[in-house]
């Protein structure tokens, strides 16, 4: 019997999955029945009506006059949140083009791993830089994009947060911690030499955005507990804020760190992707099925990154799933004269600010 409502709710979930209101009841009711039922999957995706909640998920769809913007704080981000969307694009003849705002260069720890040996010096940190970048292309490369398809800001890796909150105008740069540049010194970049402030970072993704007029933009999430993954896309909505009069893409949002998120760890392609549960709400999360092959690819290709497979192997795997997933985030205007509460950082992940009303 339960086979059968579950069968049905599958046909239900086909037919009415584009009504937000209703979709979201029905998912509400359907963890509700899982629970009375006692049938709690262990895993996410060890049972079908798992499958039933994530199909009552918008999905996102590509077009085909559409052109794919990938914009990532480091390498291997490209990979864990859109491997298999840049397949499925390439595979319909759609432009694709990967941006990374820093080279990873600052995280050492990895690196060290790697290596088998601890040295904390400028040199070895524009050392793991380009050893990153490397990583990055050979990673774009098994999922067919080209190294002409990828451009590298090198900007600081661990300093986007402070240089938004700091370092603009009359300001001095930022100066890296670990390789104690205040520039950006990789020849490779877009903007060599641009010092680190924030208006620096705009104008490069200002000119990435001009030039490729992307339809559709895909970024980190302001809700991710990584501050350069938080900064990122308010670098981008400045720069999308200059350029209103000339282009008006669609931005997708993905989730890369957020406490344990996803669960459980471990390679499992066939189980599907969900939200941290709490950023899940009013059903703004789009879904992006993926097949096997492209699962596979997605695999090879973060595996590719070397530096950060050893020490990340358990988590990098866990995000290779039967979707890609992508929120939806509108602007909320503000009035000039507009009384508004500031809230500290912790209270998204607290879940505290998801109750307030704009």
């Amino acid at each position: 019997a339960v086979v059968d409502v579950l069968l049905i709710l599958f046909l239900v979930a086909a037919i009415i999955g584009s009504n937000d209101r209703f979709s979201k009841s029905i998912r509400t009711s359907l963890t509700s029945l899982e629970h009375s039922l006692g049938l709690e999957a262990e895993a996410p995706g060890d049972a079908p009506w798992d499958w039933t909640i994530a199909l009552l998920r918008p999905q996102l769809e590509l077009q085909d006059d559409d052109r794919l913007l990938v914009v990532v704080p480091h390498p291997d981000d490209d990979i864990l949140s859109t491997a298999g969307t840049i397949q499925q694009a390439l595979e319909k003849g759609l432009p694709v083009k990967v941006v990374f705002l820093t080279n990873g260069d600052y995280n050492e720890t990895s690196f060290a791993l790697y290596r088998k040996e601890i040295t904390l010096d400028q040199t070895e940190a524009l050392r793991l830089g380009e050893t990153r970048r490397e990583e990055a292309l050979a990673a774009q490369g098994i999922l067919g994009v080209s190294p002409e398809q990828v451009v590298f800001l090198g900007y600081p890796d661990g300093g986007g947060l402070e240089i938004f909150q700091q370092h603009w105008g009359e300001s001095e740069p930022y100066r890296a911690l670990l390789s104690g540049q205040n520039a950006v010194v990789y020849a490779f970049a877009q903007t060599p030499n641009a010092p680190f402030k924030g208006e620096s970072i705009v104008a490069d993704l200002k000119q990435v955005v001009r030039d490729f007029q992307p339809t559709k933009i895909f970024i980190s999430h302001p809700g991710d507990v990584h501050p350069d993954h938080q900064t990122l896309p308010l670098y981008l909505q400045v720069a999308l804020w200059e350029l209103e009069n000339e282009i008006v893409p669609e931005v997708y949002h993905f989730i890369t760190h957020y406490g344990r998120w996803p669960q459980p760890r471990g390679y499992q392609p066939e189980h599907p992707l969900e939200p941290p549960a709490q950023y899940d709400v009013a059903n703004r999360w789009r879904i992006f099925p993926i097949t096997m092959e492209q699962r596979e690819k997605k695999l090879q290709a973060l595996q590719a990154h070397h530096t950060q497979w050893g020490s990340g192997q358990p988590y990098l795997e866990s995000v290779v799933r039967a979707n890609e997933l992508f929120d939806v985030i509108e602007e909320i205007p503000i009035s000039p004269g507009e009384e508004v509460e500031i809230l500290p950082a912790e209270t998204a992940f607290t879940g505290e600010a998801l109750h307030l009303h704009p």
